[in-house]
């Protein structure tokens, strides 16, 4: 579905919201399978391999906004896609793939996504009012799923 839907999408053109939702939403899960895949960073103890060899911060996006002690607290498909150059290097399968995944957000997204979650795309490209019903089914979603 995801890719028939992507065919017919043109840039600037509006999905209807909850295609939009789908789309982003397994855009943003593929992110994390293929970070889960590759594991580029090494990840270990908390620690990803240029930190470890350099004493630094724990991650490349220590002082984020968005990082809590939890992980990462938005769901960004942009921020999911960044490695830092020397991981870049080392994985070219990975990079290639991510340039990928960033192109099919690029035309999803209307442009680079930065550190934009979901709720911030939405409250872009659609009224507040689309805004607010999308609130009421995610948490109704929320709800349902933590019983």
């Amino acid at each position: 579905m995801f890719e028939a839907t992507m065919e017919i999408h043109r840039p600037g053109q509006k999905l209807p919201l909850d295609v939009f939702v789908n789309e982003y939403l397994t855009l943003f899960q593929e992110s994390v399978d293929l970070f889960i895949e590759f594991n580029p960073c090494r990840i270990h103890d908390h620690t990803c391999m240029r930190s470890r060899g350099n004493q630094g911060k724990n991650f490349c996006c220590d002082g984020c906004q968005y990082l809590t002690d939890e992980g990462c607290a938005t769901n960004s498909i942009w921020c999911k896609l960044w490695v830092c150059e020397p991981m870049r290097v080392e994985h070219d399968e990975f990079w290639d793939r991510c340039a990928e995944l960033k192109q099919r957000s690029y035309r999803l997204c209307r442009g680079p996504g930065g550190r934009y979650g979901l709720d911030t795309y939405i409250l872009r490209f659609y009224s507040e009012e689309e805004y607010k019903k999308w609130k009421i089914i995610e948490t109704s979603l929320s709800n349902a799923s933590s019983m």
